[in-house]
């Protein structure tokens, strides 16, 4: 069974708090065992350490580049390598000891890294040795799975959510910035905002992650979606009740609270 888990639960059951009950050692055990397959988002690594002050200025100081992956993929006789446009490697900064302990525990419990190669938010230098590829897919499988992710992404875009939060910030910014800097590329310009639209802007940036799961989720036709975000109730957010109702209903996507994934796995044995 193939599981996707938000930032929210994996890091909260790699740290074993014991505020959470529902952080249960069968659960870790079924993971560690291969019982369970864990799927993360490779994105959850580059904002949420931040403050949330600071993550705008982290984001305007990207630079985007030619990328190719440097895994390629044997396909009908002939070696084709994935190619995307994202930001250079050299401009995100480097994790903290914290979150590469955490990285190291996920490879512990042999969670796999999901990867979105589209234009928009980066993965972390330190994962630039995990293929983006899964060891049984081919290279038409990756370009379908990229395909997929995508189309999620514009689709919940219409509901004002995911990439649709960083897009007003865009917007606001190509109509009010001030004279001299039009020049300026679309990031860079992210630096122009005032302290309280940074800090508006973090939160776009986390919606926009909530929006990279589900896209990933979908791309690798995962089993189940495990996360306790509801978005606080409200419509026009990737985890809000509009939206989930709409991805499961489009997509097939099947969201887990993480008391449901253990006792799932009870069931199961």
């Amino acid at each position: 069974m193939k599981v996707t888990l938000d930032r929210n639960v994996f890091e909260k059951m790699l740290l074993g708090r014991a505020s959470d009950a529902w952080t249960s050692e069968k659960v870790l055990d079924a993971f560690q065992h291969k019982k369970l397959r864990g799927f993360i988002c490779a994105s959850h690594f580059v904002w949420e350490h931040l403050p949330k002050s600071d993550q705008a200025s982290a984001y305007s100081k990207l630079r985007h580049e030619l990328n190719t992956v440097s895994e390629t993929v044997h396909e009908n006789g002939s070696f084709h390598a994935t190619v995307s446009i994202g930001p250079d490697p050299k401009t995100i900064l480097a994790l903290p000891a914290s979150q590469l302990n955490l990285i190291q525990s996920c490879k512990k419990y042999h969670f796999s890294f999901m990867y979105n190669l589209r234009l928009g938010i980066p993965h972390p230098v330190e994962l630039n040795n995990e293929a983006p590829l899964s060891q049984d897919e081919t290279f038409d499988d990756v370009m379908d799975r990229m395909e997929v992710q995508s189309e999620v992404l514009n689709f919940l875009s219409r509901f004002g959510a995911g990439e649709a939060k960083i897009d007003k910030f865009h917007s606001w910014l190509d109509n009010n910035a001030p004279k001299g800097t039009s020049h300026l590329p679309p990031l860079q310009k992210i630096s122009l905002l005032n302290d309280d639209q940074k800090r508006e802007f973090a939160s776009a940036l986390a919606e926009r992650c909530d929006a990279e799961i589900i896209a990933c989720h979908v791309g690798h036709k995962n089993d189940f979606l495990v996360t306790n975000d509801y978005a606080k109730g409200r419509n026009g957010f990737a985890f809000g009740p509009d939206c989930r109702e709409a991805v499961s209903r489009e997509f097939g996507v099947k969201f887990l609270a993480p008391e449901e994934l253990e006792f799932l796995i009870n069931e199961q044995n």
